[in-house]
């Protein structure tokens, strides 16, 4: 739980990248095409981003700046991720063994508190604990921070400074690796008193509360109009995620964004009868499901 110093034991050629162990404290800016590693095993494993090798030492941290265009992940099992990063995105965390991370807002600050409730407050398993409250998780491949919204990163430590802060109340997000989770729930640390932690009695399955490959539901609106842009929304989604040119996002955006226009037209005039309800909560997920595509910051392609 301590900061980084910087390890020799690292093979890359050319990728911008920092690898270290744990000695001194700092704290990281989410950073546009920073991607982060770690290793919470007693043993160094390799892993190969666009085919060149990187070996994480054990217990080490390590991040490497991406540029937006396709990129490549090979796992130890000799598994190949493809995926893309868009500009504007706010980096990440890459994933090659698919353990588990976690990120979890916390509220900082004595002087009032934030308009946070639009966070949810939610249940997870992490190794026979429960956890309720403002905590995320995913084991995916690729960990997007556009999503995760990281401002303390994996290995980082959270300073008394700023736990206690007296300062006016915001929320910041603390990103962990399930070592450093694991590690604060037993030590009872202060940073976790927003959470509501209780041990369980029996073995459950760990929880995973976010995925990564955006999933779209086919488009059933009843207004025929509706359906002919959501259908036309859904054409540029699967152009869009074909497309290994990140500066393209832009351009199915923007095309994205004068069909959900016209369809924020329909919605607008819909009344609260039983139908036209139905029709809006088609719209709502929907609505949510493509924005999220369009909000990422990178995109797995398999």
């Amino acid at each position: 739980m301590n900061g980084f110093r910087l390890m020799s034991a690292v093979m890359v050629l050319g990728l911008g990248l920092s690898l270290s162990g744990c000695d001194s404290n700092q704290t990281v800016t989410p950073e546009s095409g920073r991607f982060y590693f770690t290793n919470d095993s007693s043993d160094s494993f390799i892993f190969l981003i666009d085919y060149q090798p990187i070996v994480i030492p054990k217990n080490g941290v390590g991040s490497i700046s991406l540029s937006p265009g396709f990129h490549s992940m090979t796992t130890a099992t000799g598994k190949v991720v493809q995926f893309i990063v868009y500009p504007g995105n706010k980096g990440g965390i890459l994933n090659p063994t698919q353990q588990f991370y976690y990120a979890y807002d916390f509220i900082y600050g004595t002087e009032g508190i934030p308009a946070v409730y639009h966070l949810n407050k939610q249940s997870l398993v992490i190794d026979g604990y429960e956890l309720v409250g403002r905590i995320n998780s995913s084991n995916d491949y690729i960990i997007d921070n556009n999503v995760f919204n990281c401002d303390i990163a994996v290995g980082e430590y959270v300073s008394e400074i700023l736990a206690g802060s007296t300062t006016v109340s915001k929320v910041k997000t603390k990103c962990l690796t399930h070592k450093e989770l694991v590690d604060l729930i037993r030590n009872e640390d202060v940073l976790l008193s927003q959470l509501i932690i209780k041990k369980l009695i029996n073995d459950e399955v760990q929880s995973v509360t976010v995925d990564f490959n955006y999933p779209l539901s086919p488009p059933h609106f009843s207004d025929e109009t509706l359906q002919m842009y959501a259908l036309d929304v859904v054409c540029l989604i699967n152009n869009f995620r074909r497309s290994l040119d990140p500066q393209r996002k832009a351009f199915y955006y923007n095309k994205y964004h004068d069909n959900i226009s016209n369809m924020a037209v329909i919605y607008s005039r819909m009344g609260s009868d039983k139908r036209s309800l139905l029709e809006k909560r088609k719209y709502a997920e929907f609505m949510q499901q493509t924005q999220a595509i369009f909000g990422a910051g990178t995109l797995m392609l398999n």
